[in-house]
This record gives structure tokens, sequence and C-alpha cells, in this order.
């Protein structure tokens, strides 16, 4: 038998027939085939389409549809739709149709929202989308979804502001269409209809003093809507707007309005009226300029007054008054009186604010007597006064009235109050076994105390004349019983004490323990925290997992200012440089006193090693350049720790120069993306020549990644923009000017090194008196900006600026410019007033002459003299020495020197605030509050009223104090270093501002002075031969012994001193190093070695950013970045081809940058030949005989044609090009006015600019063209 198999591709059926052979897909096999064949070949069938079905059936039962589809933004003719979907879809389907159509418009889309444009308005619509997930697998839809389109909808709130003479702004709400805008004047029955297609318009050309009505509707294409409803306004002097009365006293009130003037009116002044109600005359005020608020003074008590403002716009153009406002003076009671804080001598009595700015009388009595003692507010803003000077367990009654300026108000009710001392409530203990901190709750601010602690029950020992509401006793015994009682003492009287409250002079253990990494520490970094126990040192132990050693912290007793996210009342521990693997920790407490806690288990934690950040081999995606006339700043995305290689060559030639390994990054603000950017600049370019250059990462595990997008740019003598002149006065004036590499200069130009000879550039400015007939000429400069000095007071000036870029190269003069010199008026613009005793004035900013000032003036409001303060700067200038709670009256003059001045400006006024008595805030300090303690001293924190202070300490458990007193005017938290002590010793220290009661000491604080290991040990800037190491010290005159090895070799001892960091140099690279530290404590004795840290070498760090510049015939300079301080260099070079480097050994390389940052060093590299190629290469010396590699390397670079500088008897072109770049001429040079010159290529004089030769001839296909403004001048 034969058996015939038929094969049919996938997706088509599988099948076996004899009866296939019409199948156009079949592959036949008519030789006979085992039946075991058969069985095998039908195996792997069933196989394959089993997993086909499977493909194509998991690809579908993923492909899920979109869900929450909805459409809101809906106009009349547009809709916004949006939906939700799961995944990461390769795409979207939108359908929509209006209702009832058969026919639905498809949308293929990227992102999961669209907006739907020029749909009918009044017209449902419906909607649906789905998934498309690759392969021509879509998901299924959308439940259909439906939204109408509104109708054509007129705008809504219209109204108009900014009249003026002849203008008018109106505006409306916008609602997506545009719009039909008629006005009228007011009766005339014809509407001038404008179409607009914002929200706003601004009618001009309007007739003065005369009444317009206006409406608006919408215009929606095919219809239109209703007109809104007419509005109407009058040009001319408008009339002020909200008039309102405020801060009425007895004999004042503050009237204000709103501006309503605009345009030619802007500045208009007012005109007040004001009369008693019922009075026939007016009395008229005008406010100063430029003010919205008048304050009316000499007012009547208990009077009703009226008031009118109007507009004044000048050249009799009045206003209309606005609707007469009243009010009526008086000088009201306060309210809401209440007296709290009652204590044994005093009480705060509280009120309500009534009358604003009055002073008020406050009368009080002991309860049955009859005389009144009246004490007087004066702090107009208070709603308290603390009454002080009273007498215990005594009944008090109290009242109060306003004093406005001399009226004075009726008197509140009657009051009352109780004094008493009370018994203080809440005593609690916190102990460790050296100290207890005891605190209670005080029941009022101006009592002491007196507290009593026993052990067991023994005597009880008194402590008196304690200020706060805490106490901390040292010197405990650890494991005693103690209790302690306090009462407070009210002067002469006192209340009983408390009930005693027990405790055990325990050393706590440390709980709550937590171990973290923090995001913005290095992964190897760990942070250990625990609930903190006041007054207890601790010691952390860690070991890796398995291990049977553990290793130590030094005792954890100094005050830590690193917060590391640990919430407040925890300890924390920094540890670097740990391994990667399982870690075990645990911590004890360690009390003043030697004793010491179990050890608390924390939980395990793991280190993983830093991982290096995997390498995007494809190019960056985007470039920019900025070029000068010799120089370009290339600029590219990529992330810090991107390498770049870049190439770059004029166009058309075929030899590409290189710059690689490249990691510099320009600062935001100068790059593309908004951000640090790598970038490269280039120098000694040729000028007026299109380059192309390209760039490429650079990645480890690829050395051959592709170069990215072919990119150009221009060298070229730009011409200046942006001039202004500023700053102008009566003797000078500011010229200023652009250029389209500004972004050059500033914070970048320190990155990029650039420099004028760089940038090939210098500007030439001419000026002249307006209609004279020769320039004055300032050459040289190299800056964008130019003071004009020396000139004459009220006459014009004109000036020009140019760009030379080289001898034969310049711009066009720029239009010239006029100015006119003055002594300008200056006005202010506003004062901040937010203090008691000075003001912050603004003006406009004016240009002050050499040899002038700023004149400021300022009285009391009424004041008959004025005292003035003259400033070198206009714009901002701070008053001083000026008296709190005061009305001021400011004006500022402009003295331009040499007897000329503008007037004084009119008056603007304000009032400073009032002064608050200085508070004398008690000295204070938290546990632990000092570091850098040693065997004899220690440095102490505190805080409190500055700047004196004085500061008591003594050895635990005696009775005699050493005190100095403590002047600290600097910033920072207040401190001081105590020395002279005994080693191994406790010590109390207290601290009070010397402004508080003698005896208002802080509560105890204690330490015990010993030699310990140094904190916050770390490794870090680790380079192939050197490493720093850092730790945390204490203080000045403190040495250290620090030792490495490698392996198990011998230690290397090295000794520093008043330092906290040390440089290990003279490593070898890529080596594991040992490390220990310990302190040389005074008097000979040393802390135990610190626990191990290990740190490894780089393998010999490569230079980066290799690029050559300043290249000429026969010379080029070669760069690089250094990688660390110190190091040494090995170039070569040779011309391409040769076998033979020219070998430079030991060139030393640039100091590194502030915060390690690598600095340029460079080489210049002489006697090459003209148009020849060269490779070269640098290597780091390593420091054990060994170099860097060569990864990314050699580099090239041409070197241009020979220079000549005489004249040329064959000054041909060789190739088409700029009339000004060197290499369209056979010289190598551009033609002077002694060269005979012959054009044999289509060579361009660029624009503005004067090409020089003594002749020009032509060959065939010479051809010069001259660019705009360009010209070529023969033999001159």
């Amino acid at each position: 038998m034969r058996n015939s198999l038929l094969l049919s591709a996938f997706p088509k059926p599988l099948f076996t027939s004899n009866h296939a052979e019409n199948d156009e897909n079949r592959e036949t096999f008519s030789s006979p085939i085992s039946s075991r064949t058969v069985a095998r070949f039908w195996r792997t069938i069933g196989k394959l389409f089993a997993l086909y079905l499977l493909t194509v059936g998991y690809a579908n039962a993923q492909c899920t549809a979109p869900y929450g589809p909805f459409s809101y933004g809906i106009t009349y003719n547009t809709a916004q739709l949006y939906w939700y979907s799961t995944g990461a879809p390769q795409g979207y389907e939108l359908d929509y149709r209006q209702q009832g159509n058969a026919t639905w418009t498809t949308v293929p889309l990227t992102t999961n929202s669209y907006s739907l444009t020029n749909l009918a308005a009044s017209t449902t619509y419906e909607w649906r989308a789905r998934i498309y997930c690759g392969n021509n697998v879509f998901s299924t839809y959308t439940t259909t979804q439906t939204f109408t389109t509104t109708g054509c909808l007129a705008p809504t709130s219209p109204s108009n502001n900014g009249i003026a003479n002849t203008t008018a702004n109106l505006y409306w709400s916008s609602n997506g269409a545009t719009y039909e805008l008629d006005y009228q004047q007011q009766g005339a029955g014809t509407w001038t209809t404008i179409p607009v297609t914002t929200n706003y318009y601004s009618l001009t050309g309007l007739t003065t003093n005369t009444a317009y009505s206006w409406r608006v509707r919408s215009n929606c294409g095919t219809t239109t809507s209703a007109y809104t409803t007419p509005l109407s306004f009058t040009t001319g002097c408008q009339i002020p707007a909200s008039p309102i009365t405020s801060g009425v006293l007895a004999y004042s009130a503050l009237l204000s309005w709103t501006n309503t003037n605009s345009g030619a009116n802007t500045g208009a002044t007012y005109e007040i009226d004001y009369r008693i109600q019922g009075a026939s005359e007016w009395t008229t005020v005008i406010p100063p300029n430029n003010t919205y608020s008048y304050k009316l003074t000499g007012l009547n008590n208990n009077t009703t007054y009226q008031w009118r403002i109007r507009s004044n716009c000048g050249g009799g153009s009045l206003s209309g008054n606005t609707a007469v406002q009243t009010f009526t003076t008086v000088c009201n009671a306060p309210t809401g009186l209440n007296a709290t804080s009652i204590s044994f001598s005093s009480a705060t009595l509280n009120y309500n604010i009534t009358s604003a700015g009055a002073t008020y009388e406050i009368d009080y009595r002991v309860q049955g007597t009859t005389n009144w003692t009246t004490v007087i507010q004066t702090n107009t803003q208070n709603y308290y006064f603390p009454l002080t000077g009273l007498s215990n367990n005594t009944a008090y009654d109290w009242r109060m009235r306003s004093n406005c300026g001399g009226a004075l108000s009726a008197n509140s009710s009657v009051q009352s109050f109780t004094t008493v001392c009370k018994l203080p409530t809440a005593l609690s203990v916190k102990a460790n076994s050296f100290a207890a901190a005891i605190s209670w709750t005080a029941p009022a601010t101006d009592i002491q105390y007196a507290l009593q602690w026993r052990q067991g029950t023994g005597s009880w020992t008194t402590i008196p004349d304690i200020t706060r509401a805490q106490y901390v006793l040292t010197g405990l015994t650890s494991g005693g019983a103690y209790q302690v009682q306090v009462q407070s003492v009210c002067g002469a009287s006192s209340t009983t004490f408390t009930t005693p409250v027990s405790f055990t002079a325990n050393c706590p253990a440390p709980a709550t323990l937590a171990v973290t990494a923090q995001t913005f520490l290095p992964v190897t970094t760990r942070v250990f925290s625990w609930l903190n126990n006041s007054g207890v040192d601790y010691e952390v132990q860690w070991r890796p997992q398995g291990s049977a050693t553990w290793n130590t912290s030094p005792l954890l007793n100094e005050y830590a200012n690193d917060s590391y996210s640990i919430p407040n009342g925890y300890s924390n521990y920094k540890l670097n440089d740990l391994a990667a693997g399982v870690f075990e920790w645990q911590v004890r407490g360690v009390c003043e006193n030697g004793a010491t806690t179990a050890y608390t288990t924390g939980q395990s934690f793991t280190v993983i090693a830093p991982i290096s950040a995997s390498c995007n081999s494809a190019p960056p995606a985007s470039g920019g350049a900025t070029a000068t006339f010799s120089a370009a700043l290339l600029l590219w995305p990529g992330d810090a720790s991107a390498v770049h290689e870049v190439r770059w060559r004029p166009q058309g030639s075929t030899t590409w120069n290189l710059a690689t390994n490249l990691k510099t990054r320009i600062r935001a603000g100068t790059s593309i993306n908004n951000g640090p950017s790598p970038a490269l600049v280039l120098r000694n370019l040729q000028s007026n020549t299109t380059y192309e250059w390209q760039v490429r990462t650079l990645c480890p595990d690829n050395p051959n990644t592709t170069f990215g997008t072919l990119r150009t740019f221009t060298t070229s003598c730009a011409s200046l923009s942006g001039v202004t002149t500023s700053e102008v006065a009566s003797n000078k004036a500011m010229l200023r000017w652009d250029t389209n590499w500004s972004n050059l200069f500033g914070p970048t130009q320190q990155e990029t090194g650039l420099t004028a000879q760089d940038l090939g550039f210098q500007f030439e400015v001419n000026w002249r008196q307006a209609g004279a007939s020769t320039w004055n000429v300032v050459t040289g400069l190299t800056s964008t900006l130019f003071s004009l000095t020396g000139l004459a007071n009220n006459t014009a000036y004109e000036w020009r600026v140019r760009n030379i870029c080289s001898p034969t190269a310049t711009t066009e003069f720029t239009t010239p410019l006029s100015f006119t010199t003055q002594c300008a008026s200056v006005s202010v613009t506003s004062v901040f007033n937010n203090y008691c005793d000075m003001a912050i004035v603004y003006t406009n900013s004016v240009g002050i002459s050499d040899g002038g000032n700023f004149n400021v003036r300022y009285r009391v409001v009424g004041g008959s003299s004025w005292s003035v303060q003259s400033f070198t700067n206009a714009g901002q200038v701070s008053l001083t020495g000026l008296t709190g709670n005061t009305n001021y009256e400011i004006q500022v003059q402009n003295n331009c020197g040499a007897g000329t001045q503008s007037s004084y400006s009119n008056s603007t006024t304000f009032n400073t605030q009032i002064c608050s008595p200085t508070i004398c805030t008690p000295a204070y300090s938290d546990y632990p509050s000092q570091t850098d303690i040693s065997t004899d001293g220690a440095t102490v924190y505190f805080n409190g009223t500055r700047p004196s202070f004085e500061l008591r300490w003594r050895q635990s458990g005696t009775a005699g104090w050493t005190t100095v007193p403590i002047s600290f005017t600097s910033g920072g938290t207040p401190s001081y270093r105590i020395t002279g002590l005994t080693p191994g010793t406790n010590y109390d220290w207290q601290v009070r501002s010397t402004c508080s009661i003698p005896t208002d000491f802080s509560p105890i604080t204690y330490f015990k002075t010993g030699c310990n290991i140094p904190f916050n040990l770390a490794s870090s800037n680790i380079q192939s031969i050197s490493a720093q190491l850092s730790y945390d010290g204490f203080g000045s005159g403190t040495s250290y012994e620090i030792r490495y090895r490698t392996g198990a070799n011998a230690w290397v001892s090295v000794t520093t001193s008043n330092t906290s960091t040390y440089q290990l140099t003279g490593l070898t690279n890529n080596t594991t190093y040992e490390w220990q530290i310990r302190t040389l404590c005074s008097g000979g004795g040393t802390s135990s070695w610190s626990y191990s840290l290990f740190f490894t070498t780089v393998q010999c760090a490569n230079p980066t950013n290799l690029f050559a510049d300043r290249i000429d015939g026969t010379s080029a300079r070669v760069n690089w970045f250094t990688p660390y301080t110190g190091a040494t260099f090995t170039l070569q070079y040779r011309q391409q081809g040769n076998s033979t480097w020219t070998t430079v050994n030991n060139i030393n390389g640039t100091s590194m940058g502030a915060n390690y940052v690598a600095s340029l060093t460079s080489y210049a590299v002489t006697s090459l030949s003209p148009q020849t190629v060269y490779e070269w290469q640098v290597l780091t010396n390593c420091g054990d005989g060994s170099n860097s590699s060569t990864i990314y390397q050699p580099l090239t670079f041409l070197t241009t044609a020979a220079s000549g500088t005489g004249t040329c008897t064959s000054m041909i072109t060789v190739q088409n090009g700029d009339w000004t770049n060197p290499a369209t001429w056979s010289c190598n040079r551009v033609p002077t006015a002694s060269d005979p010159v012959q054009v044999l290529h289509n060579v361009t004089v660029p624009a503005s600019t004067t090409g020089r030769a003594l002749r020009v001839t032509y060959g065939a296909a010479g051809k010069v063209t001259l660019g705009t403004s360009a010209r070529i001048i023969l033999a001159q």
C-alpha cells in the first residue's frame, strides 16, 4: 500500500488524505513509508497543533476588553473620551457615529483617551473602544456609550472694566465657540458687529464721555446662540468702585476704594468729600497719589459722618461721585472678659478688641475694697493682659474700658477671680541606674518648687528653689529603691507635698529595635534604631550570620544630629561599608555608673552588593549644538552613569575628530531636556564652516556600539540682538546686547572653561551725541554690556554695536539706539512694614548718577520736620530706627549730583507694627546634649535667649559648681567646650539665660569622660591607588592612629590629628584592604581599636573626556580629565599608519576640583606635519608599574595645511566654500588686501562680511556670491 502525506502550512487545518490532490498547499510523499514513520509524524504534528491552539487561545484570553469608559468636557462640537485598561496594550481602536447611523468611524490609537472634534451641535453620538494586543488579536468592545453635544450656548458672565477715555475692555465666560460682539452708542439704534475668537475684546477709538451698550453671542458655525443681555458703560474719567469704611474710632476712620481708571487715565488722583450728617457744606481732602485708602482724622466722637469720592483724571476731567457712605464715630468698650492662668500672684485677663487701635484702662481691686488700681494696656493689638503682683488666696474684681485717643468708652461689667497656690499634679519618674528624670504638671507659671527624695525608708533630702517643673537626680545606687515628692512654693506660703512616687534605679534595656536601609544612603549602609531611655548610653554589636565573633560599636554617648528619618524618642547608629550577606545585630544599654543591660536582639537583615546599572547601548535619541565663530557646545541627553563618544568633522571631510570616555555634565538651564546633560566643548574650529557630528554610548561589554543620528552645526560670525539701554542717569547709561551663545556664559563657562579666545569674539561700541558726525569708538570688549559714563545731563545720545569675530570677519553695526540722559524722577511703589522699628521701601528702578545718591525722607504723619537717609541704589532700601505703632509718611528723591535733583515724590503713608517686649526664654538642654566627649573634656549644647548665658558643672555627687559666663552671638546652636576634667568621671552640668532669675538653671544633664572610639567610620572616593577614610572624632587637639593591611599581612600604621578624614595613598589597584582606627587620648591612653572596615581599590582608572583642540598645521592640544588627585599620565602619539609611538612620560594631572569634580589636564603636541592624520592615546600611571587600559583609544585628529603670513602669489581657491574659511584657499588663510586672488570655485562672502584682495580673477567655474550687506574691497 502506498501512503501519501499532505502537509498544510499553519494556520490551515492539518489532515491526512489520499484525495487532496487539489489542495494548493500540499507536499506529497509517494514512496512507501512505514506505519511507524507515519505514527511518529502525527505525534509531532499533534504537539505543534496543540501548541498553536494553546498560544492563540492564551493570546485571546489575555486580551481583555477596556473597562470604565466615560465621556466628559462635552461642548457643541467636541467631546473627550476616556477608558481604562489592564496590562500593556499595543494599541486601541475607537469607533464612533451619530446615533442611528449604520456605519462606524474607526480611529486607531496608542493612548487610552481621545478628543473628538468637528461634531454636530445638539446631536447624540455613540462610541465604543477595544484593545489591540498584537498579532492581529483584538479584545471585545466596551459597552456602547452615548453622549449628546450641547446646543449653541450663549456666553455667560459678561462684564466690562478698564474703561478709559477712548477704550474699554469687555469680558465673558468662554464656551469653546467663536463670538460676535455688537456695540453702539446708547440710543444710536444701529449695532457695530465684530467677530471675536477669544472671550475678551478691547474696544478702541471710542468717544470720550459717551455712554455705550454692548452684547455678545456665540457663533457655532452653522448656528448662533441668543445674545447676552446688553451691558453699558461710559467712557471718560471713571467713578471709583467699592467705597468701604473701616477702622472707625472715636476721632478717625479709614476710607478705602478700588481704582477703576486705566489707559490714558492711569494715575488719576481722587477727591474725598466728607461732612457731619445734616451739614450743608462738604470738606474736601486729596489723598496722596497712587493710594487707594485714606485715614480721616480730627473727627468728633459719637458723631455720624457722610463721605463720597470721585476721580480727577486731569485737564478738568472729573468723574461723578460715588454714592454717599455713612459711619458713626464711637469708642466701644471691650467685650468677652475672662481671667485664666490664675496663680498665687498673677492672672491673665482676656478680652475682645472692639475699637481698633485703642489702648485700654484696666481697673482691679481686692474684692470688698473701695479703691481701684488702674493699669494701662498700650499694646493695641493684644487681646490679653498679664496682671502680676497679686496676693495669694485673695479674691479680686476687675473691669476695662477703651481709650480711643482721648475718648473713653463706658466701663465693662465687673469680673472676679481668686488667687490660689495650687499643688503640682501628674508627678512621674523616668529612671536608670545612675539618674532619675522627675517631672510634673505646673499649676501656674510664676511659682517655684521644692523636691524631696530618699532611698528606701531613710530620711528625706530636700532640694529647694526649683524653677522648672522638672528635675534630674544623679548619683543613684544601681538597684536602689527610691521615693520622690514635690510641693509648690508660692512666695511666703507653700502647698503640702504630693503623694510620694516610688521607683527603682535599674539600667533599662533598649526596646522596639529596627534596622533600615535609607534611600539616600549607600546600599551598603544600615541605620539601627531603638526606643531611647533618657540618660542611657548604648553599644551595638553585629556579625555575619554564622560567625562566632561580634563587631562592637563605640560607646554611643554623644548627641547625634543625623535623624535618618528615625522618629523622635529613638536613638540611632549608622553603620557603613557592610559586605554583602545576612547579618545579626543586638544592642544593650550602658548607664553612667557602669551598669549594663543584657543585649536585646534585633531582626536579622540582608545586605545586597551594589548592582552595576545595565548599559543601554542605544545612542542618545536627541542632541543640540550652540556654535560661535570658532567654538561649539554640543549637548545630548544621558544620565549620570552614562559614558559617551563623539566624533565631528567639517562637512565633506573624510576624516573624523574623536572625543571619547565623555562624562562631563552641564547643569540644568543650558541643556536639552532642562536637566544636567552630557556635553563637549569644541574649540579652534574653522569659521563659517558646517560641521557634522555624532554621538554613541560606550558600554564596557560592547565596544562596537553604533553612532546615532548625524547632526550638523555651522560656525559663523553671528549678528547681535536684544540691544537695549538701561539705568539711564544724568551722566551715564548701561548699554546691553545679546548673542546667540549667551548660554555659554555664567556657571556654564566655569564648567566648560570657555574663554573669549576660544569663542573668537570681541565687540566694538560706537556712541555720540545725537546729530554729531563723528562716532566715539570703544573696542576690545568681551562682555555683552558696557557702562557709558561721563555724559552730559539732559542730552540725547545714540549708540551702536557690532561683533568682531576676526580681523577679517565682522558683522554689520546694529541699528543706532537713542536715549536721553536725565535726572529721572523716582516714586514709591510699595512699603513692606511688617516690623516695629524698620520698613523696606520699594521704588521704581532708575539709574543713579555717578557722584549721586538716592534720598529717602520720612516723618510721623502730622510732624513738621523730615529725617533723611541716603542710599547708593534705588529699587529697594531699608529704613531703620523707626518707632513702633506709628504712622509715617515717606517721600523719595533722585539726587543726581552737581546740584541736580529730581523733585521729591508724593507722600506714601505706612504704619509700623507694635514692638513686643523681649521675652526671656529660659535656657534648656536635652540629653544627650554633648559631643566630643574625651578623657578631659566635652562640648555641651544648649539654647535660650541670646546672647548671654551662665554655664556651670560639677562632678556628680558633689556640691561645688564651677561657673562660667558665656556670650554667644554667632549663628547655630550655642555651645561651650568644658576642659580640664578628670578621666573616667561622671559630671553634671546646667545652664541658664542671664536674663532669667539667678536660680533658673536648666535641669541637670550629665556625661562620663572617657577614651572612646571615633564614630561613623566610612571609606569613600576609592581610587586605584588611594582611598579616603572618614570618621567623627573628638574635636581639636585629639590625635588618632589608623592601621591598614591586605589579607593577613602586617599592619601599616599612620597617625593623624585634628581632622575627620585621612587620605590613604600608595595603594595597589584592584586590591582589598582592611582598616581600623583608635583614639590617642590625653595622658598617654588609647581607646580600643575599632571594628574592621574593608574597601577594594578600583582597577587603574582610565582618564575620561579625551579630546583634541587648538589644532593647526604643526601642533595640537590634547586634553583629558584627571580621575583622581595625584595621578600621572603617559601620552603616546604617532602618524596614523606608523608602528612606533612617540611617548611622553610622567605628565602631572591637574588636581581634582571641589567635591571630587574631575579637572582638565592638557598637553601641547608640537613639531607635527601639516595635513596629516595623527592618532594618540593617554594611559594613567597606576603607581605600581602598571597602566590603565586603552579602551576606546587611540583617538585621531587631522592637522591643517601650513599657514602663511605674507603675500601669497598663488592665492587660489581649492574648494567650494566660504571666503572667510582658510580651508577654501591654497595658502590656508583668508586673503588680505595685498593678495592677488584667483577664484576657480563657487565662493560666498557671508552676510555683513567684508572680503579683501589686491585683485580678483576668475576661472571657468569661478563665481563669487555676496551675502546680504557683504562686499569685497580691492587694493585697499
